[in-house]
């Protein structure tokens, strides 16, 4: 499980729900990783791994009833940009890049929370609603 993000404001919110799933998990088959913006390097920390969750804040003007959205392989791959730059990539060009290289995991999926420009900060309610949608994805 993945967490992506920075150390800025809401954007720390993929890391504090891997965070928040490795204090309730502790010792498990589960491997729980932080990363900073790791554009295409995702694919180096996602090598050898038959399923990976990515878990990111995703920015949106406001929040919804569904504050969570959930993509899995193929839907990623969709969503993924057709333009590659080593400037500025994200998950989206990391996974376009890894399906044309053939380095995806069989089972990849992201679990997008979504926060606005204005959070600079995220409440732990939904932090703790972003767990629970982790661990019903994991359940399934």
């Amino acid at each position: 499980m993945i967490g992506v993000g920075s150390p800025f404001g809401a954007d720390r919110l993929g890391w504090q729900v891997v965070e928040q799933l490795q204090k309730e998990y502790g010792e498990s088959a589960i491997d729980f990783l932080t990363l900073d913006r790791p554009g295409v390097a995702l694919l180096e920390w996602m090598r050898g791994y038959g399923q990976v969750v990515l878990i990111d804040a995703v920015l949106v003007d406001e929040i919804g009833e569904r504050p969570h959205r959930h993509l899995d392989r193929e839907a990623l791959i969709a969503h993924s940009t057709e333009k590659l730059s080593s400037h500025g990539s994200g998950i989206a060009e990391a996974v376009a890049l890894g399906e044309v290289l053939g380095e995806l995991p069989a089972e990849i999926e992201l679990i997008g929370v979504a926060v606005t420009a204005q959070q600079s900060a995220v409440s732990p309610v939904l932090i703790q609603q972003s767990v629970e949608r982790v661990v019903a994805l994991l359940d399934e």
